[in-house]
């Protein structure tokens, strides 16, 4: 029962952050990556701050919180010159890369099936970006490092969250986020916020930053790494499902099979 509860709320984070691909999308028009980041996760903080008085800080903490600031400077960035829809098929391929992390960073042998679903999904990459050699889109390649990074977390998650609580992992991921794009978002042009850009922000915040953050560590308390990851193979498909819904965007038949092939190599990972 512990057990399927976890897996609810794991599912629910990657329905949430699926839908935060096109919200973003809306938010970049009027906000540099690091403005929104820094605006996202700093309006995030008082939140968790109210939930969880006198949060744990630790060094591992904190190294989740540096490995989700990369994830998520290289996955904004890349969304600004590609699709939602695309953006989430690739930086749903964290399921594939997170048996290979599991191994480099826990020596847990990555299972036979990786063999399969590995070269499954990059066919789908290729599929899904028109790649042609020598010529690739600028952000599908910096999501697909983001793609890695997320994996990275993935299992550093799995890691912390038997050492601390979901809320104090949240804070200090959102405090670390926040510290390092603080910074760099002031040199950079003006803030302008518009009234959509402060809908994406509330929604980020909130639901997919504070909620998600939450859900993530509290649910990887009770489950393995793939399990968690298969647990967010909806966050690609809600993706490109709401990016259809609030952008207009439409996959060509060559964008389709590429999608579908990653996610059957997902359910290949994981069932």
């Amino acid at each position: 029962m512990i057990e399927l509860r976890s897996e609810l709320l794991l599912l629910s984070a990657g329905v949430v952050w699926g839908l935060t691909f096109p919200v973003m999308k809306i938010a970049l028009v009027d906000l540099s990556p690091f403005q929104f980041i820094t605006l996202r996760f700093l309006a995030a903080l008082p939140i968790i701050a109210a939930l969880r008085r006198r949060p744990k800080l630790d060094l591992l903490g904190a190294t989740v919180g540096l490995v989700s600031f990369l994830g998520m400077i290289f996955q904004v960035t890349g969304l600004r010159y590609t699709t939602a829809t695309n953006s989430g098929f690739i930086t749903g391929m964290y399921v594939i890369f997170t048996p290979i992390v599991s191994f480099l960073l826990l020596r847990k042998r990555p299972p036979r099936k990786l063999a399969v679903s590995l070269p499954l999904s990059l066919i789908g990459l290729v599929l899904i970006t028109n790649y042609r050699f020598g010529d690739i889109n600028i952000g599908d390649l910096l999501t697909l490092i983001s793609s890695i990074l997320w994996s990275i977390q993935i299992v550093l998650i799995n890691i912390c969250a038997s050492r601390t609580d979901p809320l104090s992992l949240a804070f200090v991921q959102s405090l670390v986020i926040s510290l390092m794009s603080f910074p760099i978002s002031f040199l950079q042009a003006p803030f302008r916020i518009s009234m959509p850009s402060l809908l994406a922000l509330a929604y980020t915040s909130i639901f997919g930053t504070v909620y998600g953050l939450w859900a993530q560590a509290k649910g990887q308390k009770d489950v393995s790494p793939n399990v968690a990851a298969f647990a967010y193979l909806m966050e690609p498909v809600i993706s490109a499902f709401s990016s259809h819904m609030l952008l207009g965007e439409v996959m060509n038949t060559s964008g389709i099979i590429g999608s579908l092939a990653i996610l059957l190599s997902i359910a290949i990972m994981v069932r």
